[in-house]
């Protein structure tokens, strides 16, 4: 329901590209939900700490999507644009950076893992070049979408996109993993472990940059609040 209590307008919102694009970011959530429980439940089933890895790390990331999802439908059906509320922006920038820290620490602890102790976990040829077309792919396409973006200048759009490079990141980290097992070397594990933590410290990074930019903006806003009170 909209705010004047109407039935919501899908056509009206369809035709807005900054809608149409968070729609389709949205479509894919529930299915990489049900992917990382079912990644989950195999890992505890068969104690695979590869399995339980990925599994913990697709699941926070589907939850930081879907809270996103929620807040930017929320403001919608009151028919308002995300960027004329500065409250949300703060709130997102915030729980951005708390859902970055989660997804960067739980990935560097998982590499660390695989540097210290290794994973036993090999793939055949196929499979190995169907995970490194699936992470190339990934890593291109939401690194152009991450710049395409830039062009609706909305910040939840840019976070939605930045989680998408993240999950690119990863995918990267694995693609090296496979080739390496593929060819049988001996640093396969601490050589992706030691690649994958980096790239867990580089995401951690950005959720601290999160938290910084929703503080300062926090404080722009109180000081804003003030001028307005002594016009």
């Amino acid at each position: 329901m909209a705010k004047n209590g109407s039935p919501l307008n899908f056509r009206q919102y369809w035709q807005s590209k900054k809608d149409r694009t968070v729609l389709y970011s949205a479509v894919s959530t529930p299915f990489s939900g049900l992917l990382a429980l079912t990644k989950l439940v195999i890992g505890f089933a068969v104690m695979s700490m590869w399995l339980l890895g990925f599994g913990c790390f697709y699941l926070v990331m589907v939850a930081a999507k879907g809270w996103l999802f929620y807040r930017y439908s929320k403001l919608r059906i009151n028919e308002r644009e995300v960027t004329d509320d500065p409250d949300f922006a703060l709130s997102e920038y915030f729980s951005a950076g708390l859902f970055f820290i989660g997804l960067g620490a739980i990935f560097a602890v998982f590499c660390l893992s695989m540097y210290f102790n290794g994973y036993h976990q090999h793939f055949s040829a196929n499979v190995t070049y169907i995970i490194a077309l699936i992470g190339f792919v990934k890593i291109i396409n939401s690194s152009i979408s991450l710049v395409r973006s830039r062009k609706h200048h909305n910040h939840l759009i840019t976070i939605l996109k930045l989680f998408n490079v993240v999950d690119g990141a990863v995918a990267i980290v694995l693609t090296q993993y496979a080739i390496l097992t593929l060819e049988r070397s001996a640093n396969a594990n601490s050589s992706s472990g030691l690649f994958g933590f980096g790239i867990g410290i580089v995401i951690v990074i950005l959720g601290v940059w999160f938290l910084v930019r929703s503080r300062q903006r926090g404080a722009a806003n109180g000081r804003q609040g003030l001028d307005d009170e002594h016009r």
